[in-house]
């Protein structure tokens, strides 16, 4: 997604990473294109084992 990101030219605030949500969070955050500017993610959480 990110590089995605990158093609179409969106501001990218925060790139790729892992975060301390949940074991294995990985989000990239970028702005809405819309002149409201707000804070969007794209995320992946892996399952959870049962």
């Amino acid at each position: 997604m990110y590089g995605l990101l990158r093609e179409v030219g969106a501001t990218v605030l925060n790139a790729p990473a892992e975060y301390p949500y949940s074991p294995g969070y990985f989000a990239v955050y970028f702005s809405d294109p819309d002149p409201d500017g707000l804070k969007l993610e794209f995320a992946y959480s892996p399952p959870r084992n049962r």
